[in-house]
Parts: C-alpha cells; structure tokens; sequence
C-alpha cells in the first residue's frame, strides 16, 4: 500500500471527490452490497482501449480471511461487460452510504485466477483492514 501525496491542491468536481476511511464496523460493506470500481484497465470484455472508465457496479459475494491478517473480498459484475480487468490493479472499491463514499478495498486481478475474459466469473480486492487504516492515519499529512 502507497500513499500519494499531490503537488498542488485538487479542485473537486462530479469526478474528483473526497473519500472517507471506514473507521468503524458500521461503515463496512456488507455482503449483497453494491460496490462501485474505477479504472484504466481494459474498459469491458473483449474492448480494449486505455481511457478512464467510469464507476462499474458490482455486488459484493463475499469476505474471505486469508493467513497473515490481509482479507480477500470477491464481488461479481453486475453488468457483464463492465468488470475489473488487468490494469486496474490499485484502483478503489468503493461504495456511497448517506452521500459520502467509503473505500472497501483495492482491486487485485493478480493474485487471483480471475480473468476478464470470462465475465461472469467473481473478481477479488484487497480488503483495507484497520491494520491499514492506522497505518495511513499515521503516515498523512494535513
């Protein structure tokens, strides 16, 4: 995990927001809930091309603890050609609860056997465990 600290102030837009750290269980996402991914990975199955994508739907399966304390969590398409593919990796999953947004998780086609190629097939993230969320905490500056 990188933090990226800008050169210049980000003047907000539709497409540039703020996003908020879920610090408590409550702003979690839960299983059946929609997530949202962005990217500049391959936009759909079997397009290619590199411009920005908007945000994908996608429902969130499940959540999966792996062994050393990092969580997987799988979600699938809601729409068929609108999935995470590779060059996506890093990007948010997110998702908006009372009109804030809240990032999930960090997509990972790498470490998964996911493929773009087959649409109907989950896809997985990176979980942000509280682990993470002290250590950016730790490591921001106003």
């Amino acid at each position: 995990m990188r933090l990226l600290r800008l050169k210049k102030p980000v003047t907000y837009t539709d497409y540039v927001r703020p996003i908020c750290l879920p610090l408590n269980e409550s702003q979690r996402a839960k299983v059946n809930e929609t997530l949202y991914t962005s990217g500049w990975g391959t936009p759909a199955f079997n397009i290619s091309g590199r411009a920005v994508k908007k945000r994908f739907a996608h429902t969130l399966q499940s959540i999966m603890l792996k062994g050393d304390n990092t969580t997987q969590m799988c979600f699938s398409p809601q729409n068929e050609n609108n999935t995470v593919c590779q060059g996506d990796d890093g990007g948010p999953l997110m998702y908006s609860r009372r009109k804030k947004w809240f990032v999930e998780g960090i997509a990972n086609t790498e470490d998964t056997k996911f493929s773009c190629n087959n649409p109907n097939e989950e896809a997985c993230a990176t979980r942000i465990t509280p682990v993470n969320i002290e250590w950016i905490l730790l490591n921001m500056e106003p």
